[in-house]
């Protein structure tokens, strides 16, 4: 490490070294190396690395005088804070440097110690010079004797993140166990504001404990409500209850504390931009301890610094936390699967595991897809046969419809009936149309083949109806009916060449009639033969 002399008055490396023992700068335990320009040890006032706080070494305390026309130094690293230990203003001691004579006021002094913390507390430097009124007004001794300043200080690291790291709004994380927040850092960085709050997030199961250090010199206060005015230097916020704490203005420097959270993380937002301090906070108890495989854990509800341990097979036991650290004997727990079968899950590797998880994910993945696929071809298979049905209706017809197609040439009766496409609506007719059509005797030929009858030329019989298929006459009862008067038999089994050769007869029924009374529901007549027949 190296080590610059101070030169004042041309004075020589062993003059400036001996100026530097006499103002208490260097520790006794300290060794100088004059001519290579090295010490080993610390000297006050140089720059040293930081050193964590938590990690067990000790913050550098430097102390010295300083004579009436001198002017008091102090100079911490940038990731720094100096923090006064000791600040006496007067007539201390008869040293020899500051005060040579003794006129019966040695020990004649005051304690300056917030005047002093006010300049220099919380800042990486500053200086003061012992001539400075505010020190005069105290006046310890009389205005003719000379006053000298005895202090002493030390550097604590502070959480100093690096400048335009905090622009953003977005909250500062911290993990260290321990640390101090200054105000000059924030009123610097921005970095713990009321936009870019600090978080401090320790291990699960500790909690934080935040004190305050103020160096304002301001009045002491207290929240706002309780009548007392309060200069609010911080807002403290336990994340995990959610209750928020205002840290007020105190006067004496002193640790002053301010909360103990119930969780593990904390956000602090420093308010004051005018006023110096810094806040402390301390990681307390120990963290939550890693369960046994197989077993449980829990903490004790009277005292959190014990914890109950055990196994699913009923073996307890009891740990103590000791600062960070849990002391006691821990146990084993024998898993249910490894005494089963000796295989245990957790012990494949990450890498494994996941391909496993991947392997069922795609598989029950796959065994949905096809679910699926099926489900649809079924629906769409159903939505086609419906559709299909649909239109085969539409081709029928329309409900109460009944169409019936007749071919234009008779199948080998040697018929000269040529019906047309006729389309019949049975839902308007009565039920003794009904009756007459079901009463109707169809031809049930007695062997596979009915031969045709024979044809009679229609030149011959100009006014003959056609020969009806079946050859018999029609039933006596519709015969007689006067409702269903029937056909002459004769009419339709025309073989003899008779017929109807009066009008009136109850047999003989107009074109009109015998079209709506014939089965088959048309007429095949020439023109000149129903003429001749409506004439007649």
């Amino acid at each position: 490490m190296k080590w610059t002399a101070i030169t004042t008055q041309n004075r020589g490396p062993m003059r400036n070294y001996e100026e530097l023992k006499r103002r208490g700068y260097v520790a006794k335990e300290q060794r100088l190396n004059i001519r290579s320009g090295t010490c080993q040890g610390s000297v006050y006032g140089a720059k040293m690395a930081a050193r964590p706080q938590g990690s067990g070494v000790k913050p550098r305390v430097m102390s010295g005088r300083y004579c009436q026309f001198e002017t008091f130094t102090a100079e911490c690293r940038p990731d720094e804070a100096i923090m006064i230990e000791k600040a006496q203003y007067g007539r201390m001691a008869l040293d020899g440097v500051c005060v040579k004579r003794d006129y019966g006021y040695v020990g004649c002094q005051t304690d300056v110690r917030m005047l002093v913390h006010m300049r220099c507390s919380g800042r990486p430097a500053c200086s003061l010079d012992i001539s400075d009124p505010v020190f005069e007004r105290t006046k310890p001794c009389p205005d003719d004797l000379k006053l000298y300043l005895e202090t002493s200080y030390r550097c604590v690291g502070v959480i100093s993140p690096p400048s335009g790291s905090c622009s953003r709004a977005h909250a500062v994380l911290i993990r260290s166990p321990s640390g101090y927040l200054s105000s000059y850092v924030t009123n610097t960085t921005m970095c713990g504001s009321a936009t870019a709050p600090w978080r401090i997030s320790l291990n699960p199961g500790q909690r934080v404990n935040i004190s305050l250090l103020d160096f304002s010199g301001q009045p002491e206060g207290s929240p706002v409500g309780q009548g007392v005015h309060c200069k609010v230097f911080a807002i403290v916020k336990d994340l995990k209850s959610g209750k928020s704490r205002t840290v007020c203005g105190h006067s004496n420097g002193e640790h002053h504390h301010v909360m103990l959270s119930t969780g593990s993380e904390v956000e602090i937002r420093i308010m004051s931009k005018t006023s110096p301090f810094m806040i402390e906070y301390q990681a307390v108890g120990c963290p939550d301890p890693e369960a046994p495989r197989g077993g449980w854990f829990y903490r004790d509800r009277y005292d959190q610094n014990r914890v109950h341990m055990g196994c699913d097979d009923g073996t307890t036991w009891t740990m103590s936390c000791k600062g960070f650290t849990w002391i006691g004997s821990r146990g084993n727990c024998t898993l249910i699967s490894e005494s089963m079968n000796g295989l245990d899950l957790t012990d494949l590797p990450k890498s494994s595991a996941l391909i496993i998880v991947v392997g069922i994910a795609l598989i029950v993945g796959c065994a949905i897809l096809v679910i699926g696929i099926i489900f649809l071809k079924r629906r769409y298979t159903a939505r086609g046969a419906r559709h299909a049905m649909r239109r085969d209706q539409e081709k029928i017809g329309p409900p109460g419809k009944e169409i019936v197609y007749m071919t234009s040439e008779p199948r080998d009766t040697g018929y000269s009936i040529q019906p047309p496409l006729l389309r019949r609506d049975f839902s308007s007719v009565d039920e003794n149309e009904y009756a007459y059509v079901e009463d109707y005797q169809k031809c049930t030929p007695s062997s596979g083949h009915v031969p045709p009858p024979p044809r009679v030329p229609d030149t011959a019989r100009p006014n003959m109806l056609p020969a009806h298929p079946c050859h018999s006459p029609l039933p006596e009862h519709q015969r007689k009916d006067v409702q269903h008067p029937g056909f002459r038999a004769d009419l339709y089994n025309s073989l003899d060449g008779t017929q109807c050769q009066y009008r009136d007869d109850v047999n003989c029924q107009s074109p009109t009639a015998i079209q709506r009374h014939n089965p088959y529901n048309v007429l095949d007549m020439s023109d000149e033969a129903k003429k001749a027949n409506v004439a007649s």
